[in-house]
């Protein structure tokens, strides 16, 4: 069908949920995925979007992915690099993160024909680290 893609993707710091990220969808995000049993591993190439005619074409049995990239700034432009650090007690050469849990909710919409999905909310837990030297 033909595509409209639009949506967004929206992390927030669980401790702290005035630390929030939105991330604006387009078509230009929507990644193919799959699994390369050679590799052993999920392989994400560039979707079959095809921006001349706005088809946007997901196979049987396949699926297509949202590629962001984060550089850890919040909506109001604080850096989770500056909130978050903390002298590693065990390794002085470097410094670290507690566990971050966020909150990740989405809305994507992606054919002309179908309704906005919206995600229920999920938590994905990380930590950071960094060489003091």
């Amino acid at each position: 069908d033909s595509t409209d893609v639009y949506g967004y993707v929206t992390l927030q710091w669980k401790t702290h949920p005035e630390f929030q990220k939105t991330f604006q969808i387009t078509a230009a995000d929507i990644k193919k995925t799959y699994y390369d049993p050679f590799l052993q591993a999920l392989v994400t190439t560039k979707s079959d979007y095809f921006a001349a005619t706005k088809n946007l074409t997901i196979p049987e049995n396949e699926y297509v992915a949202v590629q962001l990239r984060w550089d850890l700034i919040s909506d109001t432009g604080t850096d989770l690099r500056a909130q978050a650090f903390f002298a590693d007690p065990g390794d002085p050469t470097r410094e670290r993160t507690q566990d971050i849990t966020m909150i990740v909710t989405s809305g994507t919409h992606l054919y002309a024909k179908s309704p906005m999905l919206y995600s229920e909310p999920w938590n994905f837990v990380f930590y950071m680290y960094h060489s003091l030297n």
